[in-house]
């Protein structure tokens, strides 16, 4: 399988090579040992064998079948504390990842990648308390009044706080949950139209142009391989 899931990760081997720019909530490290992965922006381009994207950074990739691809959940605070500048930019957890990533495909430990990169998570309760409504109610319509009353915040401070902590707006986080959850559907064996249920979308083609705009691709290229 070349789609695995952590609590806070997914890590995905394989080839990307992104026709149109792209961009997506998940905070990605992207690492081939064996050749340099292309990576272009609006304003600059970078060839590395380590590949820092940010979260809603807008960009292109290229790489061949043995590039590592883990997309961390922006809930994750060390997804904001490395939201630098996507260059070769590595210090102490990135070369942890890395160490991880570059054994033989077959034996990346997903657990140990999954618990290093969420050692550090939200720590306001509330904010956590926002984010496991999410999670547990994607399958539904989420109003921004249900997720108050669960944190006990207005409106207007939870919006606030919740961009400031996990560094976008709840509407784009509910996006990406819905997004992870789909996705985790059809590797657990589940038709497309089931799984688009899964994550709350309307039917197999929304979740198929969500799925498309932010990775360049539609989620058949993940299974198809």
């Amino acid at each position: 399988m070349k789609l695995r899931f952590g609590e806070h990760t997914i890590l995905y081997i394989g080839s990307i090579n992104n026709e149109t720019f792209i961009r997506h909530q998940a905070y990605c490290v992207v690492f081939n040992p064996y050749m340099q992965v292309e990576f272009k922006t609006t304003k600059y381009s970078v060839r590395s064998n380590l590949v820092v994207v940010p979260s809603l950074e807008s960009h292109r990739l290229f790489s061949d079948e043995n590039t590592r691809f883990l997309f961390i959940d922006p809930f994750c605070t060390f997804s904001k504390t490395n939201d630098t500048q996507s260059l070769q930019f590595e210090n102490e957890h990135l070369n942890k990842i890395k160490q991880y990533l570059i054994t033989d495909i077959n034996n990346i430990d997903i657990t140990s990648l999954d618990r290093l990169v969420s050692g550090s998570t939200i720590i306001d309760y509330r904010i956590k308390n926002a984010s496991d409504f999410i999670k547990n109610n994607l399958h539904k319509t989420i109003s921004t009044k249900e997720i108050v009353d669960v944190c006990f915040l207005s409106e207007s401070r939870l919006q606030h706080s919740f961009k400031e902590q996990i560094g976008m707006s709840i509407r784009k986080y509910i996006l990406w949950q819905r997004v992870v959850a789909a996705t985790k559907s059809i590797v657990e064996g589940n038709q497309l139209t089931q799984a688009a249920y899964v994550g709350g979308f309307a039917d197999g083609a929304h979740f198929t142009r969500t799925f498309k705009k932010m990775f360049g691709v539609p989620p058949s290229f993940f299974f198809s391989k």
